[in-house]
């Protein structure tokens, strides 16, 4: 959630940057007051103070991933069939039979098994993978 909340802030400080003018000149907003004026904005929403980093804004504006983006390709799992995974652990809860970290690593090592062939690990993924799967997606399963 945090990860969102950051991203949130950074998608609102792109927005101040490529519309934002500055009240008192009426020029346009430049990259750090673009981000000072997206924490000051979130924080009056919320009461938490998340700052923007200027760098990082002017990077991912030139096109650069976000760093979740970039982790996001990372993972053994694509979006699709992470949901696949969450969808199934929900259905077996609903029936009474929540999965154990076993059971769904067994899912997982099936599903990327299929989809990888010879190239994925005779192990499968690691051992501690299911448990960060499950803190992960903890608001969902």
């Amino acid at each position: 959630l945090a990860r969102e909340e950051e991203d949130a802030v950074m998608n609102r400080a792109k927005e101040l940057y490529r519309n934002g003018t500055k009240k008192d000149s009426g020029t346009k907003m430049g990259l750090r007051a673009a981000c000072k004026e997206a924490t000051r904005l979130h924080c009056l929403e919320t009461g938490r103070t998340i700052e923007v980093c200027y760098s990082t804004l002017s990077r991912q504006l030139k096109g650069k991933k976000s760093k979740a983006e970039s982790n996001a390709e990372k993972g053994w799992l694509s979006q699709e069939e992470t949901e696949q995974v969450v969808a199934l652990v929900e259905e077996l809860g609903e029936r009474g039979f929540p999965p154990d970290h076993r059971t769904i690593k067994e899912f997982v090592d099936a599903i990327l098994s299929a989809r990888l062939g010879d190239a994925f690990p005779e192990g499968g993924v690691g051992k501690k993978w299911s448990k960060r799967f499950v803190e992960k997606h903890s608001d969902r399963i």
